[in-house]
């Protein structure tokens, strides 16, 4: 799993708004199923905490809320460049021709 785009290797040469770039246009070539399953993922991962929040009406759950703020990123993007990964190398072709 890559956490970092610049370790990609279909990435190498870019700059980092063309890796996103790259990246958004493979997240556009995923077919539905596969995009329903990396959302439901992504969902699973965030609606415990969302439940968490919901039952707790304290200033307790405010650790739980920087927490998930601070790791959701960590654990979603290596996940989207996995459901991409074989779109990478046409949508860096893309961006690379303008």
């Amino acid at each position: 799993m890559f956490f970092d785009t610049r370790k990609i290797t279909e990435f190498a040469g870019l700059n980092y708004s063309q890796r996103m770039l790259a990246l958004e246009i493979a997240k556009g070539k995923l077919t539905l199923p596969k995009k329903a399953v990396l959302h439901t993922i992504k969902f699973l991962l965030i609606a415990p905490v969302f439940f968490l929040i919901a039952s707790v009406q304290s200033w307790s759950v405010m650790p739980w809320l920087i927490l998930l703020f601070l790791l959701y990123p960590i654990v979603t993007k290596p996940l989207t460049i996995y459901f991409v990964r074989e779109y990478l190398a046409e949508s860096v072709e893309q961006v690379k021709q303008g």
